[in-house]
């Protein structure tokens, strides 16, 4: 039995936040081969335990784990300029072990995403007092851009770019809460629509009927007085 909590793969509890889909395949390669399929645990009896069970079941990874320790969620700075995205900024992570932990072991909040090269060195770099390239704001130590998810860094004032090749897996998913919440909204709106046609549908339907009363009381009053004329031209 487990002392403290277990949670994993930790590919399950992570979803691309709405607006950020484009970076989907750059973040699993931002994180790191074998980081989504990982687990997670606060004690090395637990570490031990998990290790054991996963050797039981055919799996010699022992480097699968991931042990940290359980405190308040990480209140970490959102990326430096617009335009920018961090990996901690385009996911949507919920569990504050699962959260942590990445900022802990991959510092997800120092990763920068851009839409291309160009465009992210054009917002992120800036020279230091001594005319040295460096990135804005301090915090970014690396950013990944599109379409493939090359990276570029600064080192020692230096711009260093290295080529990806590795394709993602595409095992990330998408957060469609709001999706799902604004098709409710819109279903209901709908049925909303629907009820107010119905009853002015209704109302059109009371009109008719008041309007064919009508017509059926003028024409037997027509009738009528066709008739009082027949009977007056018969007596003269």
């Amino acid at each position: 039995k487990f002392q403290g909590p277990v949670e994993g793969p930790i590919g399950a509890y992570l979803k691309i936040s709405p607006g950020k889909e484009q970076f989907k395949g750059i973040i699993e390669t931002a994180l790191g081969n074998g980081v989504l399929d990982r687990f997670i645990v606060c004690t090395d009896a637990d570490r031990g335990l998990l290790n054991d069970l996963r050797r039981r079941v055919g799996c010699g990874q022992a480097c699968g784990v991931f042990q940290t320790k359980q405190h308040a969620r990480f209140n970490v700075p959102p990326p430096p300029v617009g335009g920018i995205e961090t990996v901690a900024s385009a996911l949507t992570i919920e569990n504050d072990l699962v959260f942590n932990c990445l900022v802990d072991q991959v510092k997800i909040e120092k990763i920068g995403l851009g839409m291309s090269k160009q465009d992210s060195q054009a917002k992120l770099l800036t020279k230091d007092g001594n005319g040295r390239a460096i990135i804005r704001g301090g915090k970014i130590g690396q950013v990944y851009f599109l379409p493939r998810g090359d990276l570029w860094s600064v080192r020692a004032g230096q711009i260093s770019v290295i080529s990806n090749d590795r394709k993602p897996k595409g095992v990330l998913s998408m957060d469609m809460r709001e999706a799902i919440a604004a098709a409710k909204r819109e279903l209901e709106q709908c049925g909303v629509d629907l009820d107010k046609a119905k009853d002015l549908e209704g109302n059109r339907d009371v009109e008719h009927t008041k309007f064919f009363q009508q017509w059926n009381h003028a024409n037997r009053a027509r009738k009528a007085n066709d008739n009082k004329i027949k009977k007056i031209i018969e007596q003269c």
